[in-house]
């Protein structure tokens, strides 16, 4: 509190030396294009100048491979944040900027950082521990270049599969995502708000605030219809995590949730995130958003009623302009026609200062070029950290007959084959040097695709490894290359089979079916029809429907977006030498009929999917042999122990995650199928018996009423976890 109160003085101070001018400047947020040389990583430092002299600009934003081109070096983006922060402290308001990047899976605008899986994999570990260490790693290598804030992380609850943006969220699941969003706020941030200031740690921003990730159509950006009740109930818990774990800003998103565009609302962006959520950091919107309500929501008639809605209705603090400079303009006409207070500005001009004070930005502005950082930034360690994230993420969804794992020992003859076996870019998905991805793996420093992973694991064997690409991941192939696969097929022992998605981000991943390409299902069906034991490896960003190739192959592995290191990965588990332990963090369908609809349904709904959240296999024969309460029936006022016993049969030693689910017998809201209310991700050996606790309390139990309002109500509650259920008696 102490230091809080210190932070908000030394803010308080700083803007009562400013002009309204400059004030509006701490609010404005520029693309790094605006000040670049052309076609080059360098600043144009009379731009810079400009722009500060003019209009006091607060903050720059992304990186100038975000369309093309390789990542910048830690000393180009040195040179960078060097150059910019140098003229904004020496001229116009004299306040160092505070710079931005996406950073999504580490540092993927960094040149040689260590890749992780994308958030839907990191999710799928069910390891809290290895979701700080994924966000540790960003954060380090973000700030050791000189970047002391991230876009990130993103805590929208992943509910409509279609939705381009799927694998950028920790699942489906508000515990999930609530418990993620904790750890990942520790990774970047560290534990106390002193911590900000460490040359390995950033300021996160929680995104995108609010339902932002349940479009109608599955389309970006487009109209969401989310009720009160379930807002709160389902959207609201990931963000009342995040702020309570300390995130510094917050990331509003480009929806309308029932035809109120969020930087328009005030329920959403005042009397939710400030009044009942407590949140004190600022604001940022996203790209464009407040012009937006003039060009693309048309609830303002004009770019300057666009702002006045914006600033006058919500609390927002900083416009992501970010490719010009109306927004100060016309925010500065406003005040000095008195349609907007100078106090409102006030309010925003202490709030983004407050957090550039924390993250010491005001004494010590400028990249210490001799960063210790520096030299960790694709470090064999954090390598090895983004392959274990991919080890204990992918997930088995199918072993008809233990056809996993192959032996290592037996001669064979392996085909691999389909447009996601050898390719670098395919498994890292969006947000990978590029925005939308790369096509060339030269971008690359390192890493392993599937068919290197396989020659590393079999060498000194008595395996042969044949690949051959079969199509192309746009799902077109020749008949000379589909007839080349057949012969390969017929001649071997296994086929691995490896299809997917694209690369892409944000609208650009727009489906209108989230069935694979058809092109890759005619392809598979052919390859499968030679009869041969099939291994399927799909490497996506969200769930495609099969098609029905799903019940014709042996087995299947979900990996997700696993980065450049899931190549090695994907292989270990193939030949067993790493057991897989990835559980799903979103619901599989099986049919496009079944979506959108995550497996904590209502008990009126009915569903089928392929696979449900939660699903994952093992190579051991592991189980939970016993269920127990510490009493049958709980007060209000008490807590209740809940204890599972594992026990793994082996023959492998197993991480296992335990999944602790509770069901609402009759309430006065009608109650979902199961809610996930606990989880622990532990290591069991051969012939093991391990006793996991979960502890209840009544928040546990809590739901939003008929008034939306938090409530609890007595009656009874099952639990489960594998197959065994218990029950106990809530009186209040």
């Amino acid at each position: 509190i102490e230091n809080d109160n210190k932070f908000k003085k030394t803010a308080k101070e700083i803007c009562q030396t400013l002009t309204l001018k400059q004030k509006i400047g701490q609010m404005t947020q520029l693309d790094l294009s605006k000040i670049l040389k052309e076609n080059t990583y360098q600043i144009d430092k009379e731009k810079v100048k400009f722009y500060s002299q003019t209009f006091f600009v607060g903050s720059y934003l992304n990186s100038p491979s975000s369309s093309s081109g390789r990542a910048p070096t830690p000393q180009e983006w040195i040179n960078m944040q060097t150059d910019i922060q140098s003229i904004c402290i020496n001229t116009g308001s004299k306040i160092p900027i505070i710079y931005g990047l996406d950073t999504m899976h580490g540092a993927n605008y960094v040149d040689g950082a260590a890749l992780f899986p994308h958030q839907i994999g990191i999710a799928a570990t069910f390891n809290l521990t290895i979701a700080e260490n994924f966000a540790a790693t960003g954060a380090k290598d973000t700030r050791a270049v000189g970047i002391p804030w991230i876009f990130g992380p993103v805590l929208d609850v992943a509910t409509m599969p279609l939705w381009a943006r799927s694998y950028e969220t920790f699942g489906e699941d508000p515990y999930l995502v609530s418990e993620m969003a904790k750890s990942a706020v520790k990774g970047l941030q560290g534990s106390k708000d002193s911590d900000l200031s460490r040359n390995d740690k950033v300021a996160g921003c929680m995104k995108h605030f609010i339902g932002y990730s349940a479009p109608r159509n599955g389309h970006d950006i487009n109209p969401v219809w989310i009720p009160d009740r379930l807002l709160y109930q389902y959207y609201v818990p990931p963000y009342s995590a995040a702020i309570e774990a300390g995130v510094a800003t917050a990331m509003e998103s480009h929806n309308e949730i029932n035809g109120i565009p969020v930087a328009a609302s005030t329920q959403y962006l005042k009397t939710l995130i400030r009044d009942q959520l407590q949140f004190k950091g600022f604001i940022v919107t996203d790209w464009t958003e407040i012009q937006q309500l003039h060009n693309f929501h048309k609830v303002a008639s004009s770019p300057k009623e666009a702002v006045q809605i914006s600033i006058n209705r919500t609390t927002i603090d900083m416009s992501m302009v970010p490719l010009d400079v109306s927004f100060p303009v016309l925010l500065l006409e406003l005040v000095n026609e008195k349609l907007i207070s100078e106090q409102r500005i006030d309010e925003s001009c202490e709030r983004i200062m407050e957090v550039k004070a924390k993250l010491g930005l005001l004494d010590n502005p400028l990249p210490d070029p001799n960063n210790v950082f520096l030299k960790t930034i694709g470090s064999i360690e954090d390598r090895n950290a983004a392959l274990n994230a991919c080890r204990e993420s992918i997930t088995l969804l199918k072993n008809e007959n233990n056809l996993l794992p192959l032996s290592l020992q037996k001669k064979q003859k392996i085909l691999l084959t389909g447009p996601s076996a050898n390719s670098l870019g395919l498994q890292s998905g969006g947000w990978t040097i590029n925005w939308q991805g790369v096509s060339d793996d030269s971008y690359f420093h390192f890493g392993t695709t599937i068919l290197q992973g396989l020659n590393n694991v079999t060498l000194n064997s008595q395996i042969e490894i044949e690949y051959t690409q079969g199509c192309y991941i746009n799902g077109s192939y020749t008949n000379e290359e589909i007839e080349k696969t057949i012969n390969l097929a017929k001649d071997s022992d296994t086929v691995i089979l490896v299809l997917g998605e694209d690369h892409y981000a944000e609208l650009v991943g727009d489906i209108d079916d989230l069935t694979l390409v058809q092109g890759q299902l005619n392809f598979a069906q052919t390859i499968i029809s030679v009869g041969k034991p099939t291994i399927l490896v799909l490497i996506e960003g969200r769930p495609r429907i099969l098609g029905g190739i799903e019940d014709q192959v042996n087995s299947i592995l979900f990996a997700y977006l696993p980065g450049p290191e899931g190549g090695q990965a994907i292989a270990e588990i193939i030949f067993g030498i790493t057991n897989p332990s990835g559980r799903l963090s979103i619901s599989y369908p099986k049919y496009t009929g079944d979506i959108p609809l995550p497996y904590w349904r209502k008990v009126t709904e009915t569903g089928n999917p392929a696979w449900p959240f939660g699903t994952g296999l093992s190579y051991s024969n592991i189980s939970t042999v016993s269920l127990t309460t510490s009493s049958k029936v709980m007060y209000a006022n008490e807590t209740l122990t809940v204890s599972a016993t594992i026990y793994n049969a082996g023959p492998y030693i197993a991480k296992y995650s335990v999944l602790m689910y509770i069901r609402d017998e009759y309430r006065s809201i009608t109650p979902e199928v199961k809610m996930l209310k606990g989880f622990e991700k532990i290591i069991v050996n051969i012939n093991e018996k391990k006793i996991v606790n979960f502890m209840i309390n009544v928040d546990s139990l809590s739901f939003y009423g008929i008034d939306n309002k938090k409530q609890i109500e007595a009656g009874q509650f099952f639990i489960y976890i594998d197959n065994l259920t218990t029950n106990f008696q809530l009186n209040i």
